[in-house]
């Protein structure tokens, strides 16, 4: 293990001693992993999606707005051929910013089976779990992930839109299918619960910048109304 790696784990168990809510760290082991989509289609789910609620306890999007992540395919990485630019404005600084090298490259990537479980790694860290757990590949997607960490753990379901608002039907929705799958009708000894989550700044005084790409390949868009 990296020292880098190792300080980091470090300090994230040495402030979640004090603060054990802080990074939404549970004790035990990652619950049973819920159900996916099935069927997955990747070049259906590649393209932007706006973030429209996380959970408050996502330390590395703290105070973030107008966060989007688009997915677009590498056919030069058969490990991980997905590539991930994930973008955010910082207001009072009036920056966007991505996770592309400077050569243009992201060094964001992920994998997905033919049921929708994936993996995202940044650079030397350890890989992330994520799971698509619904999605009509037009308007919506949620999405969840648990990630054991020793004796502890972390996890967080996101929800996704093609364009910067979702309409409250769809919010409905989501919410039925997270308490069913993670939530508290999941039969989970430890559900998810949705008090957990906040809403992402979209739309407003927002800014994107979504005609970048990656230096392997095109980025495609999505056609819907933003």
């Amino acid at each position: 293990m990296s020292k880098l790696i190792k300080s980091t784990l470090a300090l994230i168990a040495g402030v979640a001693a004090q603060d054990p809510n802080l990074f939404g760290l549970e004790f035990g082991f990652c619950p049973k992993k819920p159900v996916p989509v099935g069927n997955f289609e990747p070049t259906r789910y590649q393209g932007t999606w706006y973030e429209v609620k996380r959970d408050k306890y996502l330390w590395y999007e703290k105070d973030t707005n107008c966060v989007t992540a688009t997915y677009f395919f590498n056919t030069q990485n058969p490990f991980y051929p997905v590539s991930v630019n994930n973008q955010s404005y910082d207001y009072e600084k009036d920056i966007v910013t991505n996770t592309l090298m400077d050569n243009g490259d992201a060094y964001a990537r992920a994998k997905f089976d033919e049921d929708g479980n994936g993996n995202v790694k940044f650079w030397w860290y350890p890989e992330g779990n994520y799971q698509v757990i619904d999605t009509d590949y037009n308007n919506y997607a949620i999405v969840y992930g648990c990630d054991d960490w020793f004796f502890s753990y972390t996890r967080e379901v996101w929800l996704l839109s093609r364009t910067p608002r979702l309409d409250q039907r769809y919010v409905d929705y989501a919410m039925s299918v997270i308490e069913k799958k993670v939530g508290k009708d999941s039969g989970a000894d430890s559900p998810y619960n949705l008090n957990r989550w906040i809403d992402t700044k979209q739309g407003g005084w927002c800014k994107y910048n979504l005609n970048v790409q990656d230096a392997q390949g095109t980025l495609p868009q999505f056609s819907g109304t933003q």
